[in-house]
């Protein structure tokens, strides 16, 4: 059995709910501040709104998050529900713990049909994991194997939307290997639903922070700079989404990898550079080449990994 465990210590738990406890303290500090100089700017008070959301989960994961075993998670897959579809005796499952909810896939081989169990989201904005999504086997359309830090994950994809299936579930090498079975190729027009359009994302948004800082006026308010920074990492998110959508239907070119992986080469060509700065006399020269570097090396990897695991269509 392939088993990745994940332990919430306590100690892990105080640190998650103290650090959150000061986020929603510094959010509730902003809001009392910016009542008392005659209201918050719209910026603030959707930076104070976002920061208090981002503590009071953190509050509630620190308090209330269980860990559960195998069989834990099993067995409540197992319970009766309404929306509960009929599933063969003879299928598979793989459970494991998505936030506080018990997931699970059913790969129901004799009825040509897979079931999903609050993993499954629709194709549509800001949707929710439904509680349960069953297709026929020949609706998978991709699965996208993941691996990050240690941390694997398997994204899968379907005429109506995509399942996320953590690395944790049980025996996930033999799921992993009847995807692969089932899709042994990631087919065009699917890169948007790929684990690393998220980084994509953020490395637009990024540059869009950088765009919007460069085009705010020198001698405008803080308000002001602040809704070029949302406005900015706003557009940055849709030019990366359309990019990667725009050479995928058009060129036939995914980027998706090679943006992922360059950004991910970025980062890490400036965490190298961080702790050389005094040896260099803080000079760019070695942060542009660590980063530029590792973001070429990134993009080129990617673009490999891209050609090995992608068929025309």
């Amino acid at each position: 059995m392939s088993h990745e465990r994940t332990e919430f210590s306590l100690f892990s738990r105080l640190v998650v709910v103290l650090l959150s406890a000061i986020v929603v303290l510094v959010s509730l500090n902003g809001f009392v501040l910016g009542f008392r100089n005659g209201g918050p700017e719209l910026v603030d008070l959707f930076l104070q709104l976002t920061l208090g959301a981002i503590g009071c989960y953190g509050v509630r994961l620190g308090l209330f998050y269980k860990t559960r075993s195998a069989q834990d998670l099993a067995s409540e897959a197992s319970l009766p529900s309404a929306e509960r579809p009929n599933i063969s005796d003879d299928a598979l499952i793989f459970c494991f713990q998505s936030g506080s909810k018990v997931a699970a896939i059913y790969i129901d081989r004799p009825n040509q049909l897979i079931h999903f169990h609050n993993c499954h989201a629709p194709r549509r904005f800001l949707s929710m994991y439904s509680e349960w999504y069953s297709c026929p086997i020949t609706q998978i359309q991709a699965a996208f194997d993941f691996r990050y830090r240690g941390q694997s994950s398997l994204t899968v994809v379907t005429t109506a939307g995509r399942a996320l299936i953590a690395g944790t579930a049980n025996d996930f090498d033999q799921l992993r290997a009847i995807m692969k079975e089932l899709v042994p190729y990631a087919p065009y027009g699917y890169s948007l639903d790929h684990p690393l359009m998220g980084m994509v994302a953020v490395g637009g948004a990024f540059a869009g922070i950088m765009a919007g800082v460069s085009m705010t006026p020198v001698a405008a308010p803080d308000s002001t700079l602040g809704m070029f920074v949302l406005a900015g990492a706003a557009g940055g998110i849709g030019v990366s989404y359309s990019l990667v959508w725009a050479s995928e239907r058009l060129l036939r070119v995914s980027l998706v990898q090679p943006l992922g992986f360059a950004i991910i080469g970025a980062i890490s060509g400036m965490g190298i550079s961080a702790p050389l700065g005094p040896q260099f006399g803080w000079s760019l020269l070695p942060v542009v080449v660590l980063v530029g570097g590792g973001a070429v090396a990134g993009a080129c990897f990617g673009y490999w990994k891209q050609t090995t695991e992608t068929c025309a269509k």
